[in-house]
């Protein structure tokens, strides 16, 4: 890390360092060399500790991205050779692996997964959701990973020093006291998720009071500042995506959409059954945008179909809530896409969400047939 163009540490620089301290790890060193006066190794650890402390309260995706963005790693790779490609990948690669990651869990998405009994007039537990999604959540990370890797080959060859990578997570020595909290807070709440078919208590409910305990007395760990933090823009949008289904419940609009649009022959394959019904709900999505006001209208009538062709309520639900939350061209096609797209967010544009939603329609075709194939042997159909 210190040697690569972000910190761009010279062999002579290191050297020094090792000099300042020529027993115990390097981190140690780096610390001797910042008090002796090295400028450099000062801005270097003033970085690290930022980030350290922002690791405590923030998601993963949120952290890596942290560091391409502020660390400015984009420039730098897109002006390596092959770089505008390289930047393009990675500016996409985490909020794109979001989209499919968020299917395996109950609360792998804090608006779609969570609403989605209500949508369905059914209530599914966390377990049982691992159960029925995540196999197809991990089958859809599987392709989803492997179309961004088509799209943005790799040219050079990738070396992992597993060595270094040992010496790494050394220097970072013992989990802090406050790092030993969120991980006790985040385990509670895992606890509570996964027992909720015996407390009744929602998952929502659940992460509000595992958030509000960092912000607790005497060692808080979230302030002021971490909570103005909170998009406000993407909260008005998801008001706006909720009342969109309800509106067109109370005018209509969702029976007139499910008449025009569902077939009125029966269909007697499940397999084809699957595919009608993600077209349905991908020509829905494509037109409404918000994956939460085409399950509004969707799921009742796609359910409405499935019952006719003998499939289970709840497989028809599921099947419409895939073709929906998998499926993308443009980023309000998907809240983890539009939260990135722009200099605000990600950093990455409308075109390079297009050029990975064109194959990845492929992708949701397989993964709902895969369903049916996975959902016959758990007895869900």
């Amino acid at each position: 890390v210190m040697r690569s163009p972000i910190f761009a540490f010279t062999p002579d620089a290191l050297a020094e360092i090792r000099m300042a301290e020529r027993n115990g790890n390097f981190y140690y060193a780096v610390v001797k060399a910042a008090e002796n006066g090295m400028e450099q190794a000062a801005e270097f650890l003033d970085v690290l500790n930022k980030l350290r402390d922002e690791a405590e309260y923030m998601g993963i995706d949120e952290i890596v991205w942290k560091i391409v963005n502020d660390l400015n790693y984009g420039a730098i790779a897109s002006a390596a050779p092959g770089g505008e490609q390289a930047a393009a990948n990675l500016k996409l690669a985490v909020f794109v692996a979001s989209v499919p990651a968020s299917m395996i869990l109950l609360t792998g998405d804090s608006t779609l997964n969570p609403l989605f009994g209500g949508f369905a007039g059914t209530t599914v537990s966390w377990l049982q959701w691992l159960v029925y999604m995540g196999p197809p959540g991990l089958l859809a990370l599987a392709l989803t990973g492997t179309v961004q890797l088509l799209s943005y080959r790799q040219r050079e060859a990738i070396q992992l020093d597993l060595a270094q990578v040992r010496r790494q997570l050394a220097d970072m020595g013992k989990l802090t006291r406050p790092e030993m909290r969120v991980i006790a807070a985040m385990a509670a709440a895992v606890l509570f998720w996964m027992t909720d078919s015996l407390h009744g208590l929602h998952p929502g409910w659940v992460a509000l009071i595992a958030a509000l305990s960092f912000a607790m007395p005497p060692h808080a760990l979230l302030d002021a500042k971490s909570w103005s933090g909170v998009n406000l823009g993407t909260l008005f949008f998801l008001c706006a995506a909720l009342a969109i289904g309800s509106v067109g419940k109370a005018v209509g609009m969702n029976a007139w959409l499910a008449e025009l649009i569902i077939p009125q022959q029966t269909v007697r394959s499940p397999y084809l059954f699957a595919l009608m019904a993600m077209l349905i709900c991908m020509a829905l999505h494509m037109a409404l945008g918000s994956a939460l006001a085409v399950l509004g209208i969707a799921c009742p009538a796609i359910i409405s179909f499935g019952t006719a062709a003998g499939i289970a309520p709840l497989a028809a639900a599921l099947i419409a809530y895939t073709s929906v939350s998998l499926h993308w061209l443009l980023p309000f096609h998907h809240m983890n896409l539009l939260v990135g797209c722009g200099d605000d967010g990600g950093g990455f544009e409308k075109k390079d969400v297009l050029r990975l939603g064109v194959p990845q329609t492929a992708v949701v075709a397989a993964v709902v047939l895969f369903e049916v194939f996975w959902w016959d042997i758990i007895g869900i159909f």
